[in-house]
């Protein structure tokens, strides 16, 4: 489809292709390491790899706004603590399995941590439509059910189970997310493969590499050369540096200090928005040609 649509574009247009069947990005890491779970704790990498395969129900954005990803519907009634809501049909797992109703459940208590004080009920409403009705009980507040909505990241049961403590390890995480980890080389990269271009508007990335850094130092150099399309900060001192620097920007991603270059949107939270990585200029580009050559499957 990708390069049906960039061969029409390019021949009415006679303009470099590479850009219409989305760019590969690169994200700089200090110390990656690939020889621990990397998908549950708190640092850079768990924040991009849940984001990356794992994604939870909605996206919930800076300004309260909410976007649907795995699930296609949404709604919550006002007068109660239920929510419901309808599973995309393009939404599986990186082996290409549905999402049946264990997997969220198991989903969903696995980021409740098994608290006692909560009890949840998942209800499927229309099996045919993948729509479902959930509630939390206890003594808890609406951000409890924020939290598991925008936050908990949906995996396949069976094989979450089957890798025990080696879960998160290397390949070993079956997520319902955009990406898939497609190759690791230790201590030097992580690569990121888009599943499928389907429900998604635009131009996502097809692969996103994560890049081991020795300091932000080096970072900041490999981004300022183009190695680095942005970066995760710790250093104060560079932090100070790229603030005086007028082709570069800082941003806040959930706990995190990102660096990266002027044009590139990115939009996070408490998960980043991988499948829009884009340049602004790319965009442009994009939808003055793309109503010119129509992709078809």
């Amino acid at each position: 489809m990708c390069i049906r649509q960039s061969f029409l574009l390019s021949i009415l247009t006679l303009l470099p292709i590479t850009f219409l069947c989305g760019q590969e990005r690169s994200i700089g890491i200090v110390d990656l390491n690939t020889d621990r779970n990397n998908f549950d704790g708190i640092s850079p990498i768990s924040y991009v790899l849940r984001s990356a395969t794992a994604q939870p129900l909605i996206f919930m954005k800076q300004d309260g706004e909410i976007s649907l990803r795995v699930a296609s519907a949404f709604s919550q009634d006002p007068n109660s603590d239920v929510v419901s809501f309808t599973l995309s049909r393009s939404s599986r797992f990186s082996n290409k399995e549905h999402i049946s109703e264990n997997d969220l459940r198991y989903s969903f208590l696995r980021c409740l941590n098994g608290s006692a004080k909560l009890t949840l009920t998942l209800r499927s409403i229309s099996t045919l439509n993948s729509r479902y009705e959930l509630a939390i009980e206890g003594k808890t507040g609406p951000e409890v059910m924020s939290s598991l909505l925008s936050q908990c990241p949906l995996l396949q049961q069976a094989p979450t189970l089957a890798f025990g403590d080696y879960f998160g390890y290397g390949t070993n995480v079956v997520g319902v997310g955009p990406y898939m980890i497609r190759d690791i080389r230790r201590g030097r990269h992580l690569v990121l493969q888009l599943k499928n271009k389907s429900g998604v508007e635009e131009l996502p990335p097809q692969k996103i590499q994560l890049v081991s850094t020795e300091g932000d130092r080096h970072s900041l150099d490999l981004l300022r050369s183009g190695s680095l399309d942005l970066f995760f900060l710790q250093n104060q001192e560079v932090m100070e540096e790229v603030t005086k620097d007028e082709t570069l920007r800082t941003q806040k991603c959930s706990i995190y200090n990102v660096v990266l270059r002027r044009g590139l949107i990115l939009s996070c939270d408490h998960t980043m928005d991988l499948v829009h990585l884009n340049y602004d200029y790319e965009l442009s580009s994009y939808r003055k040609l793309a109503p010119q050559a129509s992709p078809r499957s």
